[in-house]
């Protein structure tokens, strides 16, 4: 099974955000911001800890139960990643603002949450990419479904896997490739970093972040949509890498 989903993300698009970032795929779009580490008021503080909040709002209209329930989700994820151990008595808040739904929606809430989280500066366990897989009328298996696709579909399930870079061996680092570095020119510099980037390996978790399903399906199923996600998941990694490097990216990235 492939599958081939146009990503768009760009960072740093609110001035009065710790972080932000627009994400994009197929027909869905969120924006989302980061506030924080900020001190907490009393009912949240926690002396031990950070504390985490996620207001999603919709496109349109006041919050229901599906994004009230899908504030716990995201917050969840988060706080699965943070770091909150360095920021006692401070809350961290996530926006994140829908600007068009045609499925896959809370995954991409919780890709555009990620990007903002790195574009903060945040410190985290590991990043985490976000991919929604649909158990069709005839069984078979859909990623990234289209709000259609979810409607007829007969169980939808929304994962998230962490994933980190680790460097490659023989990658041409180390001592020499920072002296060669600090050598150049700033433009050289700025290729030298980004190649040594680029040959780290990408290593998305077997554990998940977070599941949320809706329907019937089997034991089988599920384990084959997880299967497939996380081999998605690793696709929307190696994007939001390079979204990161470029500032600004868009590209069409396929889950093989």
């Amino acid at each position: 099974m492939e599958t081939s989903t146009p990503l768009l993300c760009e960072r740093g698009l609110l001035q009065r955000a710790d972080g932000s970032a627009k994400w994009v795929q197929d027909g869905s779009a969120v924006l989302a911001a980061v506030h924080g580490p900020a001190a907490a008021g009393p009912r949240k503080e926690n002396p031990e800890r950070a504390a985490v909040e996620v207001v999603f709002k919709p496109r349109s209209g006041l919050p229901g139960s599906q994004e009230h329930e899908w504030e716990e989700i995201l917050r969840q994820a988060v706080e699965g990643v943070l770091l909150a151990s360095l920021h006692p008595r401070t809350l961290v808040t996530v926006v994140v603002q829908v600007l068009s739904a045609d499925g896959a929606l809370l995954s991409c809430a919780a890709n555009a949450a990620c990007a903002a989280l790195a574009d903060a500066g945040i410190p985290l366990t590991s990043l985490f990419a976000s991919v929604t897989a649909a158990i069709g009328a005839q069984g078979d298996l859909l990623l990234d479904p289209d709000a259609e696709e979810e409607a007829a579909a007969r169980a939808v399930f929304c994962l998230a896997y962490p994933y980190r870079h680790e460097p490659a061996q023989g990658g041409g680092g180390g001592e020499e490739g920072a002296e060669a570095a600090a050598a150049g020119t700033p433009q050289q510099q700025q290729q030298q970093q980004q190649q040594q980037q680029q040959q780290q390996l990408l290593v998305v978790d077997e554990g998940v972040l977070t599941c949320h399903s809706t329907g019937r399906f089997s034991p089988e199923q599920l384990v084959l949509a997880m299967d497939a996600c996380r081999r998605a998941c690793a696709g929307v990694a190696k994007f939001s890498r390079m979204s990161l490097l470029a500032g600004f990216a868009d590209a069409v990235v396929s889950s093989r």
